[in-house]
C-alpha cells in the first residue's frame, strides 16, 4: 500500500473534495408530530387567549428554559427581502420569549400592534426563502425542536419549513421537512396555534454536536405566517467532538474512522467520522480532527507515514491520479 505523509493527506482530501460533485441523504429517524390549538369562539376583542389553558383539540405550551430561550435569531433571505415585523408583528424577540399567548383579533389595522404582538413574521418578497438561524453558543446533542406557528385567525397561521442543523455554521444537514396543508383563510376567525415538534422516533438524539439550528421557511399562507416560538432542546455531549470512535481520547484511531468512510454518507448523522455533522464525511471532518489532536501527537504523526483514505485514492485515480503522483514524488 502506498503511504503518504500526513502533510500530504490534507492536500489530497481537499483536492479531491473540490473535484467531486456531492449529494447528501438524511439517514436519521426523525419525525414531525403536528398539533393544533384553536381558541374558542366568543372572546372579546383583544381578550387574552392562552393555548395552555383553553382551546381545542390540543392544549399547547412553550418552554421558558430551553436552549434558545432569550437568544436573538439571525434572519436572512434569498430570492428577495423580508420583514419580521410586517403588519406590526413583534419580530425576532417573539421567537424565543417562552410565550405563545395571543389575543382575539380586532379585524382591523388599528389593532395590529396588539393583535400581532405574540409573533414574528415569516415573510419574504418574491419567494419566502426566509432563514431563521439560532446560535446556541456551544455544542449540544440535539433532542427536540418545537416550532410554534400561528395567527389571530387562520389567514396566516402556518408555513412550510426545513429544519437544518450545523456544527460549524457553514456545513448544514437537513433534519426534517414540514409541508403545510392548503390555505384555509377565513375558515377560522379565532386565534390558531400550530405546533410542529421535531424528534427522533426512537427517542434518541436527532443530531450530535450541534451549535446552529436553522429553519428555512419555503411557503406560507398568504405570503407570510406568524412564528410564535422556537424551543430547542439538547444535552451537553459526553465525548470530545473529534473523538470519533468514542474511546475517550482524540488520536490516530479516530483518523482511521474518517479515512475508511471518506466521501461517504455515514450510517447516521454524526457517525462514522461525520464529526462536522452534515451527513457526509469529507475534508471538513478531517480538518476538525486534525485541529483537535494534541500538539505532541500531531508532531509524531506529521513525521510518520499514515495510510491515506482508501476512497481518496480511488477517486483521485478517476479524477486524474497523475497530478497526485507527481506531488507525492516531489515530497
Amino acid at each position: 500500500m502506498m503511504r503518504i505523509p500526513m502533510r500530504r493527506i490534507s492536500e489530497l482530501t481537499l483536492g479531491v473534495f473540490a473535484s467531486v460533485a456531492l449529494t447528501t441523504t438524511a439517514s436519521a429517524v426523525v419525525v414531525i408530530n403536528n398539533s393544533q390549538n384553536i381558541a374558542p369562539a366568543g372572546g372579546a376583542v383583544h381578550a387574552v387567549h392562552d393555548p395552555a389553558s383553553a382551546g381545542t383539540p390540543t392544549l399547547l405550551s412553550a418552554s421558558s428554559s430551553d436552549l434558545a430561550q432569550g437568544l436573538t435569531a439571525a434572519v436572512t433571505y434569498t430570492g428577495g427581502t423580508g420583514n419580521v415585523q410586517i403588519e406590526m408583528a413583534a419580530g425576532v424577540s417573539a421567537f424565543t420569549n417562552g410565550s405563545i399567548t395571543t389575543v382575539y383579533n380586532e379585524s382591523g389595522p388599528n389593532g395590529n400592534a396588539i393583535d400581532h404582538a405574540a409573533y414574528g413574521a415569516v415573510h419574504g418578497t418574491t419567494t419566502i426563502n426566509s432563514f431563521v438561524t439560532f446560535n446556541l453558543g456551544a455544542l449540544y446533542d440535539l433532542t427536540r425542536v418545537d416550532v410554534f406557528l400561528g395567527w389571530p385567525d387562520s389567514g396566516r397561521d402556518d408555513s412550510s419549513f426545513i429544519l437544518r442543523a450545523s456544527t460549524d455554521g457553514v456545513n448544514y444537514a437537513n433534519l426534517a421537512t414540514y409541508t403545510k396543508g392548503p390555505d384555509n383563510t377565513g375558515a377560522i376567525t379565532t386565534p390558531v396555534t400550530n405546533l410542529h415538534s421535531v424528534v427522533d422516533s426512537l427517542g434518541a438524539d436527532m443530531a450530535p454536536a450541534i451549535q446552529y439550528v436553522q429553519l428555512q421557511f419555503t411557503d406560507a399562507d398568504n405570503g407570510y405566517a406568524g412564528l410564535a416560538e422556537v424551543d430547542i432542546f439538547g444535552e451537553t455531549p459526553t465525548f470530545d467532538i473529534a473523538d470519533v470512535n468514542r474511546d475517550g481520547d482524540v488520536d490516530i484511531d479516530d483518523f482511521y474512522v474518517i479515512s475508511n468512510n471518506f466521501l461517504k454518507v455515514p450510517s447516521a448523522l454524526g457517525l462514522d467520522g461525520d464529526i462536522v455533522a452534515d451527513n457526509f464525511v469529507d475534508a471538513a471532518d478531517f480538518r476538525l480532527w486534525k485541529n483537535s489532536v494534541s500538539p505532541g501527537l500531531l508532531a509524531q504523526i506529521n513525521g510518520s507515514n499514515v495510510p491515506e483514505p482508501a476512497t481518496v485514492v480511488t477517486l483521485a485515480v478517476a479524477a486524474g491520479l497523475g497530478l497526485v503522483v507527481r506531488r507525492y514524488r516531489q515530497a
